[in-house]
Order: structure tokens, then sequence, then C-alpha cells
């Protein structure tokens, strides 16, 4: 039964799928069992038997395994009172994904007024106050990041990119707005940018620059 006896690669971490073919010439098939062990002897007390598979059955996932972990299997066909037992073929289960790096939300504010949603220019049209830029992640993240702000129109803001210190945990940087003529009204859109892939990530927050004399922003 070595011929055509397979175990493909591990689905996951928990299981492997095995998939043989029927014997050719002598008796037909009653029924097969699956053998298997952490040992390649397969010793006593160190292997299992998923045993009364139907003969129609040439594929099985065995399922509750190990993670990161090789076994040896056996296929065992049944013909009545005699048996054929396969050659012994290992496969290794996955091992368990490590930590991850998770990017946190970011958040936007005034630094006088702690709005979290704008801000309202001076009569002279100058922006009113700084940005705090804030935001952390989790896992063991080691990609370094910034800041982009882009007007509606999506002209990039005044000193953007905004650079984060470090790579990982709790950071901020400012954005130092206030007294600047630049700033255009509108809704403005901050994203997280990814220097280290050169990619944007998913972490967007937007924050409005109303003009002077709006009753709120």
């Amino acid at each position: 039964m070595g011929q055509g006896y397979r175990a493909s690669s591990p689905a996951d971490e928990t299981q492997v799928a095995l998939s043989w073919s029927q014997p050719s010439g002598g008796s037909a098939v009653t029924s097969y069992s699956i053998e298997y062990s952490t040992n390649a002897s397969f010793p006593a007390g160190n292997f299992t038997v998923i045993a009364g598979l139907a003969p129609s059955i040439t594929n099985y996932t065995v399922t509750n395994l190990t993670p990161d972990t090789t076994y040896f299997f056996e296929i065992v066909a049944y013909a009545g009172a005699s048996s054929a037992v396969s050659s012994s073929r290992p496969a290794t289960t996955a091992p368990l994904p490590g930590p991850m790096c998770t990017l946190g939300g970011l958040n936007v504010v005034g630094a006088t007024s702690l709005s979290t949603t704008g801000t309202i220019l001076q009569t002279n049209g100058k922006m009113s106050e700084n940005l705090t830029l804030s935001w952390s992640t989790s896992g063991p993240c080691t990609d370094a990041y910034e800041a982009k702000g882009a007007d509606p129109t999506g002209v990039a803001d005044p000193g953007s990119p905004y650079l984060f210190a470090g790579s990982g945990g709790a950071s901020s940087t400012t954005v130092f707005s206030l007294g600047s003529k630049s700033w255009a009204v509108g809704l403005h859109t901050f994203s997280v940018w990814d220097l280290t892939t050169n990619s944007a990530t998913s972490v967007v927050k937007t924050f409005k620059v109303c003009v002077h004399g709006a009753s709120s922003c």
C-alpha cells in the first residue's frame, strides 16, 4: 500500500490531511485504520489508532494534533482477517502564529481647546492652535511611522509629514500650526504611513478647520 499514499501539507496547526489509493489485487478491502505516533517506530503506548473507516474512504483529516510537531502515519487495510500496512510517512503540523504588531487608532486634538473634531480660525484667518497627534501600537512593532496630513483637495498640510518618535507603544507628535495662515478651511485627513515598508496603513483620522465666526467646528 505504500504507492499512492501521501500526507499533505498541514491544513493548520492541529491537523494533517491524508489520502491513499486502494490496494490493487487480492481480496476486497473491508475497512481501513489510521495509526499515528510521534515516534517513527510506533512503540507501545505512543501511538493512536483511528479504526473502522469504510472501504470507500481514501482520504481522512486527522485532527486534535499538537502544533509544530512531527507525526508518523500508517494506513492499515483490512480484508476480512487479513491486513496490509503501508509504509510510514511523516508530516509536521504548523507552529502557532507568533505575536503580531497591532496598530491602534490615531487621535488628533487641538492643543489648547482639546477639541477632537476641529478648530476655528482666528479673525485674521490664522490657525488658532497647534495640533497633537497621538496613537499607540501593541505587540512586536519594529517599523517606523509618520503621519501625513492633507487638506480637502489632497494638498499636503504645512509641515506634513509628521514623524512619530519610536516604533512601538504610545507615541505622539506636535503639528506646529499655531499662527499659520496656510491651513485650508474644510475637512483635513491625517493618515499613518509605514516608513519601513513604504506603504499606507489603515489608520486614518479626520479633523476640521472652520472659518472664523463659525458657531461650532
